[in-house]
């Protein structure tokens, strides 16, 4: 008999939040495929036109995005300076950073309801901060196998 545990429960609870807080006339495309961490791409249209009945139609922008959704079933603490943080491997940010693709952590508050979730766009964090404040040594630390990531409290 499979068993299902907490973990899993949390996980696909915070999956459903994402894809909820997600416009509805955007593509998203779940990846079966999760050992390599992106749990979503997502394909960005918009709206402003409409059909011969008047109904809104909305254009594909060609933008696209990657997700990877961490979820917390407790609440998740906000720092005194405002921010969450969630340590990731560096080998997910290494791998992260070789897509051309913009990438997101979405850290989901589950103990909230509505859930909360805390975003932060991977690449961009890595050149802006990781590099510039650690001049590149991150990558190279043996003794640290996970990075801390602060995520804004600016809620998705």
């Amino acid at each position: 008999m499979s068993t299902r545990t907490q973990s899993h429960v949390t996980d696909s609870a915070a999956v459903k939040a994402v894809i909820c807080a997600i416009p509805n006339y955007w593509v998203v495309r779940e990846l079966t495929e999760r050992d390599y961490g992106i749990d979503l791409m997502v394909e960005i249209f918009v709206p402003g036109k409409k059909d011969k009945r008047g109904l809104d139609t909305f254009e594909a922008s060609g933008g696209l995005f990657h997700i990877q959704i961490k979820g917390s079933s407790d609440p998740i603490p906000v720092t005194k300076k405002g921010y969450v943080s969630y340590s990731l491997e560096k080998g997910f940010l290494k791998y992260v950073e070789s897509f051309s693709v913009p990438s997101f952590l979405f850290y989901v508050d589950l103990a909230e309801c509505p859930a909360k979730i805390y975003v932060r766009w991977l690449q961009g964090y890595i050149r802006s901060k990781l590099d510039f404040t650690n001049d590149f040594q991150w990558r190279e630390q043996t003794d640290a196998v996970t990075v801390r990531v602060r995520i804004p409290r600016t809620v998705f």
